[in-house]
């Protein structure tokens, strides 16, 4: 529908009187469907804000929108303030400032101030309100309506500051400048340090320093507190509370002029802020210094984090090489043991990432032939095997010696891997491990123990095209889809695919659990705990499907089918639109039939006869 006749069903609805509050919201709603509707936000909203806020205001924060659309996959056009636009919006603006909506004004202002480049006057009008307001609470309401972008400068901030510190400190700590990209170059707000220091606020003072100080000059401070400050924790709080924040800066001067000045006396500081040395393809940083200095007064625990952290998997690499070459085993033992494992971390709410260095083919051949417990333990994650960091030479070793835990281990990995571009450059690996799983097929215990072990070891989201794996990689084929009803065979080998990683491996364990096979009915009664979670769990439908299948098997006594029944019943009321309730329906029809003893009183059948 064209924006002009969305503008005219809309005020058609506004201008009716007939319409009760919730009879209109429920007719808008229906019209928000079409997309030309949010673009009108400045037609309807305010309306809708003077008809009766309290009603219409989550409609409103649902919809907002400064951007219309004119048709066409890119026919987004922004919504400018001007005109008709201005002449509704400017009214509605003023009375959301006056009856402090904060969430409406920010999202007003902003639409207001969009594609201008008016720092200046955002600050002047903030300065301006923030010195009228006579409470702190109303100079508090003024800073949470100013909380959109704007860049900072030191005379406002010590405006802010002066007035009300307690709270301008809040509004202020996300706002000092760092000098990162697209910002000013770095320059101490000498004033605003001033009146923090003044009135004592210590945090607020690191704070700023921090973000404005420059590095050199914050290398010449370094160097001084080095040499004044005595008493190590002394120290390390100061060089913390000191160090440059933002983004391009490279510190790796200052850090290496303090290692070199106090030595450990610095290594808890060093530690945390390693990797903000200043390393990146263009600039050392210091790397090869620090790392130098490192070796010559054998600091050999900041050694290790600086490879492990910061170094490149080729440095890595020629690091563990190196220690292979020392006279003293043990002294090799410890120096890789601290080189081992996982360099840094990143943690978010829900997700974290772990950085880890890979050993190259080459140097990992060497470590197994040395310290194959190494190999097998603490180096085992630094084998990163990709479509770029291949591991051929590794393998061959690994079967030579008939290494089972780590066969099965690169069999998980090399299990994945598929070639989207050109043929696959891991065809020798996947060969080699194909050949070695089909001859352990002559015995069904060992191969379906083995095969779910490979199977279990595969990192979760690591297949993406199942149908293309399939097709393309050989191994692939013989673990999925080759030998499904081989793995009842095994003693373990059923409990590891259910509890694995990997979703396909899981929809592996369900396809062989669901099979007509008396095996698979013992094994998915034992797996009914795990199983039970497939129902109200996200699937998607061809595992879903599976696991209903696996289930029915599950079903060998009352005591399960109740379990079953109960969480399937519970299933029905899931809002998803995709489940396919039809079979879940049929799933507990089954169970019902099996066991008439669980139907409620109106699943039982009643039947008439004539008097």
């Amino acid at each position: 529908m064209p924006e002009k006749q969305v503008r005219q069903k809309a005020a058609s609805l506004l201008a009716g009187n007939s319409l009760s509050d919730s009879d209109l919201r429920d007719k808008l709603s229906d019209l928000s469907r079409i997309w030309a509707f949010q673009g009108l936000t400045w037609f309807w909203a305010p309306q809708l804000y003077q008809r009766n806020k309290i009603v219409f205001r989550p409609f409103i924060l649902q919809h907002f929108s400064t951007w219309r659309y004119t048709g066409g996959m890119t026919g987004f056009r922004s919504v400018p303030w001007k005109g008709d636009v201005a002449a509704a919006l400017e009214p509605w603006l003023e009375a959301v400032d006056a009856d402090d909506d904060i969430d409406l004004f920010q999202r007003l202002y902003n639409w207001k101030h969009q594609r201008r480049w008016t720092d200046k006057a955002i600050r002047a009008r903030l300065v301006d309100r923030y010195n009228a307001a006579e409470t702190t609470a109303q100079r508090q309401m003024i800073l949470d309506k100013f909380r959109i972008w704007f860049a900072m400068d030191e005379a406002t901030a010590c405006e802010l500051y002066q007035k009300d510190p307690a709270i301008a400190f809040e509004f202020l700590r996300n706002r000092i400048p760092n000098g990162g990209w697209m910002e000013e170059k770095r320059q101490m707000w000498d004033k605003l340090l001033d009146l923090a220091q003044a009135n004592g606020d210590e945090k607020f003072a690191s704070l700023i320093y921090r973000n404005r100080i420059p590095v050199k000059m914050w290398q010449e401070d370094l160097a001084r507190a080095c040499d004044s400050i005595a008493d190590p924790g002394e120290l390390n709080n100061w060089l913390k509370d000191h160090h440059p924040a933002g983004w391009g800066l490279k510190p790796g001067d200052g850090m290496r002029i303090a290692l070199e000045k106090r030595g450990r006396d610095v290594f808890p500081w060093f530690m945390e802020h390693l990797t903000s040395i200043g390393r990146n393809l263009i600039f050392d940083g210091n790397y090869k210094k620090i790392k130098q200095l490192a070796e010559q007064r054998q600091w050999w625990d900041l050694w290790s984090a600086l490879i492990r952290g910061i170094g490149t998997p080729k440095e890595f690499s020629a690091a563990v090489s190196e220690q292979l070459k020392l006279s003293s085993p043990d002294t090799a033992r410890q120096r890789l043991g601290m080189l081992s494992g996982i360099s840094r971390e990143y943690n978010f709410p829900g997700f974290g990432v772990a950085a880890v260095p890979s050993l190259s083919d080459k140097t990992a051949v060497e470590l197994y032939q040395a310290f194959p417990e190494q190999v097998q333990g603490p180096f085992k994650v630094n084998i990163q095997s990709s479509t770029w960091n291949r591991f051929p030479d590794l393998t061959t070793e690994f079967i030579k010696a008939d290494d089972e835990k780590m066969i099965d281990f690169m069999a998980g990995r090399v299990a994945t891997c598929i070639s989207f571009y050109g043929p696959n450059k891991r065809r020798d690996e996947i060969e080699a491990l194909a050949d070695y799983y089909e001859k352990l097929k002559s015995d069904p215990v060992i191969f379906a123990d083995r095969a779910a072990s490979a199977l279990a070891q595969i990192p979760a989201y690591t297949i993406y095209s199942y149908r293309n794996l399939i097709k393309e990689n050989r191994l692939a084929r013989l673990l999925f889809e080759r030998s499904p009803t081989e793995f009842l065979a095994g003693k373990y080998a059923l409990g590891e695919l259910v509890e694995a990683q990997e979703i396909h491996v899981m929809a592996l364990a369900y396809r062989v659990l669901g099979c007509d096979d008396p095996r698979a009915e013992t094994s998915a009664a034992e797996c009914i705990d795990i199983l039970l979670g497939t129902l109200l769990r996200p699937l998607q439908r061809k595992t879903r499907l599976a696991a209903f299948s696996a289930l029915l098997n599950a079903a060998t006594s009352e005591e399960n089918a109740r379990r079953i029944v109960v969480k399937a019943r519970e299933a029905l009321d899931l809002p998803d639109k995709k489940y396919p309730k039809e079979q879940l329906v049929g799933l507990i029809g089954k169970l019902l039939h099996r066991w008439p003893e669980l139907r409620e009183p109106g699943e039982i059948s009643v039947i008439y006869r004539a008097a």
